[in-house]
């Protein structure tokens, strides 16, 4: 079980059993001035958000990014414009509420959202633009939000694989007028399996609260995972410095090969790593010589578009006959293994 204490350290585990205790004792299994109250602080903290922000700890990333698009003003038949390259989630959450998915185009280097794609695509329908931290790299949100203000809408920032990432341009506030974080079970830290928070402006947070159309207490982090995240949130950091040892273990022994990887903040959270292969026979050559060895290679992240029935994939999504997770200008991607 994800919940198991035993996947705690000493002081962890005890500090989550007296709060199990607590919460049992006192039927308080959802409420927002508990451990749910510490998991905001926590949060704030680490994504350095500015004192006029609030965050609010829900039941997973995707149902933040659902409330984030609602308070945002999207509605049925609007479009909102979101990477190919995510994890299907993005557009899940549009289609969610009945509005139209716009698939753009990622950057060729770091692999996130390209704000020349946003810009070609940005129409009279045009609600909201998504921006996604992919594989855990901080996107470079200033061109980004340029072009949407220039366009009179808002962008919000899907940051759930980049928890423990920093912003080289300040924290995420400065750019997004919302940002939505999980602590799923595939996370550095995680809610015992689940969990998501909202971020914004106090004001923008306040109202989803009041508002049972936005948020109804089905939908709050229940004490019990808010608790466990507590308990875990220490190892945020030695967990953090694994992923990104084991990311640069790959791209050593890819570089030989002429493989590389994505580029970006150089404290990425490195939650996913994925390498480009120089061509397809190389990369064909890999996924063999992996296979033969008993490692699976596979798409981490499909197209969305292909994934949903969205349309044609955008042409960095498209060079590989595969739907690799990336790639660039005649270099299909290896997946990640």
């Amino acid at each position: 079980m994800l919940m198991h204490p035993g996947r705690l350290d000493e002081a962890a585990r005890a500090a989550y059993e007296s709060a199990v205790a607590t919460i049992l004792t006192t039927s308080r299994y959802r409420v927002a001035d508990g451990w749910a109250a510490e998991v905001a602080t926590l949060v704030a903290r680490r994504l350095a958000l500015g004192p006029g922000w609030g965050v609010l700890p829900l039941r997973s990333g995707t149902d933040a990014l659902v409330r984030a698009l609602r308070l945002s003003g999207v509605g049925p038949m609007d479009e909102v414009i979101v990477p190919d390259l995510a994890f299907h989630a993005v557009a899940s959450s549009v289609l969610e509420i009945g509005a139209r998915p716009v698939l753009a185009d990622i950057d060729p280097q770091d692999w996130n959202l390209c704000p020349t794609s946003v810009a070609s695509l940005i129409g009279p329908r045009t609600s909201c633009v998504i921006a996604v931290d992919n594989y855990g790299t901080p996107v470079d949100l200033g061109p980004i939000a340029a072009v949407t203000r220039e366009a009179g809408g808002p962008l919000v920032l899907d940051a759930c694989e980049s928890l423990g990432a920093e912003y080289p341009d300040g924290g995420p506030d400065r750019f997004a007028g919302l940002v939505v974080t999980s602590f799923s079970f595939t996370k550095p830290v995680h809610a015992a399996g689940m969990g998501g928070a909202l971020c914004g402006p106090i004001d923008a947070i306040e109202s989803v609260g009041r508002s049972p159309l936005l948020l109804g207490p089905q939908f709050h982090l229940p004490e019990l995972n808010a608790a466990y995240l507590v308990a875990a949130w220490p190892a945020l950091d030695a967990n953090l410095a694994r992923l990104r040892s084991l990311h640069d273990a790959y791209v050593q022994a890819g570089a030989p090969l002429g493989c590389s990887s994505q580029s970006g903040s150089a404290s990425s959270t490195r939650l996913h790593t994925a390498l480009l292969a120089p061509d397809q026979p190389t990369r064909d050559h890999l996924v063999t010589a992996l296979g033969g060895m008993g490692v699976p290679t596979r798409d981490y992240f499909p197209s969305q578009a292909r994934l949903l029935g969205l349309g044609a994939p955008c042409p960095s999504q498209r060079r590989s006959p595969t739907g690799c997770s990336a790639s660039r200008a005649g270099r299909p991607c290896l997946p990640r293994t």
